[in-house]
């Protein structure tokens, strides 16, 4: 989370862009936003969100990242592509790198 200007906490996720680099907890670099997708966070449930497409992340986490918002982060030409939840988003920093508070291990294939 980070700060606005009236002092307000801002969900980091919002400051995220398409092309950003993104390291895990222990700093290990992961890739680079691929996607950026806001979440409704005073939502319950994943009931009335707009489905997530046929090619976002697997269907045993489409509901909570539809809820939480998710960041789908690409690790280059073989990689493929992994996704994380707008929870899991700790901070971005002045060099617009995207730091997560989780390691990559948790990442969601």
């Amino acid at each position: 989370m980070s700060a606005d200007a009236f002092g307000d906490r801002t969900p980091a996720i919002t400051l995220v862009r398409e092309g950003m680099p993104v390291v895990d907890v222990n700093g290990e670099k992961l890739g680079k936003v691929k996607d950026v997708r806001l979440g409704d966070p005073g939502a319950v449930t994943g009931e009335g969100q707009t489905p997530v497409d046929d090619d976002g992340p697997p269907a045993s986490a489409a509901h909570h990242l539809a809820r939480t918002g998710y960041l789908r982060i690409h690790k280059g030409l073989f990689g493929g592509d992994s996704w994380v939840s707008g929870d899991d988003v700790a901070s971005v920093d002045d060099d617009e790198t995207v730091h997560l508070s989780i390691d990559e291990g948790r990442l969601i294939r």
